[in-house]
């Protein structure tokens, strides 16, 4: 899962011109109602957060109750997630951090395509870059 380059979900937000908030631990209530990016790091207890999914939503406390509720192998309330939830099983921290966009969609990729331009990969639970297909190299 570890990436050649390490980037702060804050780095990010700053270089896409969004204020970013967090963290919050995983199944923290995010109380933001608004459209915006959510980004999900993963850590051992002595390792630095890796980031391991970047997300969009419109609407952030929606879509990541959707996200907490999930069950492996169903296919909603968040499929695209679901390799994140079995980071929990291997005894993984997750934590959140959110930035608001009323372009959500468009902040997605242009955050995504700089995390692969830095890291040389998508994220370990990306499996896809905005809307296009992609191959993730390492898993």
């Amino acid at each position: 899962m570890s990436t050649e380059s390490t980037l702060s979900p804050q780095e990010l937000f700053d270089w896409a011109g969004l204020a970013g908030h967090g963290p919050f631990p995983w199944r923290e209530a995010i109380k933001e109602k608004a459209s915006g990016i959510y980004i999900i790091t993963a850590s051992h207890r002595d390792e630095e957060p890796e980031i391991v999914y970047i997300g969009r939503a419109k609407q952030l406390n929606k879509r990541l109750r959707q996200f907490f509720r999930h069950i492996p192998g169903n296919r909603g309330p968040h499929k695209g997630g679901e390799t994140i939830i079995h980071l929990l099983e291997t005894g993984q921290e997750l934590q959140i951090y959110y930035a608001l966009c009323d372009k959500h969609i468009e902040c997605e990729r242009v955050i995504i395509n700089k995390f692969e331009e830095v890291c040389g990969i998508l994220p370990y639970g990306n499996k896809k870059r905005g809307d296009l297909l992609s191959i993730q190299t390492e898993i």
